[in-house]
This record gives C-alpha cells, sequence and structure tokens, in this order.
C-alpha cells in the first residue's frame, strides 16, 4: 500500500506525472539548450503521448500560479494553432476580410486537436475574427 501512496517506501510506483516528466526530460532536452522550456514544446509533448484525460489533468498542473486562467487559455490555444502555420490563416481567410468566432474555430478544430471546450474559446475568440486577430 505504502508504494502505490508513494509514502515512506524506498521504491514507489510510477505515476503517470512522474513517467511523463521524465519522457519529457529526456525527450526534448535532447532539443533544447538551457534551463527552460518552451511552453509550446511541453503542451505538443503532451498532447502527443497523453490521452485526453490524463492530458487536461497535466495541463491544468502546468498552468504557471502568476498566470490567470484566461491568459493560461490562451498560451494553450496559441500553441495549438502555431502548429497550423500561416498556410492555415490563408487558407481560411482566403479572400475574406472576417470570419464569424464559430468557423475560424471548427476549421481550426478540423485541423488540430485541441482539447479546450468550444464555449470557453468561443468566449476569448472576437464575434468576427480578421487576419489580424488570428
Amino acid at each position: 500500500m505504502c508504494r502505490t501512496l508513494q509514502l515512506f517506501h524506498a521504491d514507489p510506483l510510477p505515476t503517470i506525472a512522474n513517467t511523463i516528466y521524465s519522457h519529457l526530460y529526456t525527450e526534448i532536452r535532447e532539443d533544447h539548450e538551457g534551463e527552460e522550456y518552451v511552453m509550446g514544446q511541453i503542451l505538443d509533448y503532451v498532447y502527443e503521448k497523453c490521452d485526453k484525460m490524463a492530458g487536461l489533468l497535466i495541463i491544468e498542473a502546468l498552468q504557471p500560479h502568476e498566470m490567470g486562467l484566461y491568459a493560461w487559455m490562451l498560451v494553450h490555444m496559441r500553441s495549438r494553432f502555431d502548429n497550423l502555420g500561416e498556410e492555415f490563416l490563408e487558407e481560411i481567410f482566403a479572400g475574406k476580410d472576417s470570419i464569424p468566432d464559430t468557423e475560424f474555430l471548427a476549421f481550426a478544430k478540423s485541423r488540430t486537436e485541441i482539447w479546450i471546450p468550444d464555449d470557453a474559446i468561443l468566449e476569448i475568440l472576437e464575434d468576427d475574427m480578421t487576419l489580424e486577430d488570428a
């Protein structure tokens, strides 16, 4: 029992968080110099290696204490949308000045996985998004 709960045991069972952290350290560390990781790399790693349930818990735990929920969601969304590249924006705005936020979100979700609930994202996005907003 102590080994399972990681209490007073010399060789506790590994948790999901410990496993993810050790893999994160070894896999991303190879491509990274310095002491700090880029948050986008960490979020991408979590999306690649975790299922949605575990990933959401890890992403929630990664939120810096000094950063509010709104700002953290923006960082999270931005890192997911950055992976889509400039072609994504050119394709979705093809000749349009603005598009509805629901259309932007549906298009983005068809191109990448994002685990934030739709209503939370729509609260953050502008109602009519322009290329500058994106």
